[in-house]
């Protein structure tokens, strides 16, 4: 699935996706090679660094690509984003594509795919709080 995922999503690779070299084998395990985008996950300390309303616009400028290609990721974890710098500016990569779903193009999926995906990022930021691990001012 993630090998046709990268195929539907050949524009936005090196964009907001990694970009798909091939695939490998090595002592019978099978593997994708991608581009080595960087950053971190916004899941950790170091990838949740940006106050939310920078967020929410880099969740959106990395979802709204896909959505208008008819597509929306399934697995809307922030294990699955990337903060990256790109051009000395702050990016969303997606990541983990092997549940990729088809959409109407005009659907509205991806507000509520930004929405779940704030939410979450909230409950993380309150989470490294209470850690002593937040590296911004909430």
């Amino acid at each position: 699935m993630e090998l046709v995922a990268y195929e539907q999503l050949k524009p936005l690779q090196g964009v907001v996706v990694p970009i798909f070299y091939g695939q490998a084998e090595y002592r019978g395990v099978r593997s994708i090679v991608l581009s080595d985008i960087g950053g971190a996950s916004v899941a950790t300390p170091e990838g949740a660094i940006l106050p939310k309303k920078d967020m929410h616009r880099l969740f959106d400028q990395a979802l709204r690509p896909l959505a208008e290609l008819g597509l929306t990721h399934d697995d809307l974890k922030l294990d699955n984003f990337h903060l990256v710098e790109k051009d000395g500016e702050k990016a969303i990569m997606v990541v983990d594509l092997e549940r990729i779903n088809l959409i109407p193009k005009e659907s509205s999926m991806v507000e509520w795919d930004i929405e779940k995906l704030m939410d979450d990022y909230r409950d993380h930021l309150k989470c490294l709080k209470n850690d002593g691990l937040l590296l911004i001012k909430m």
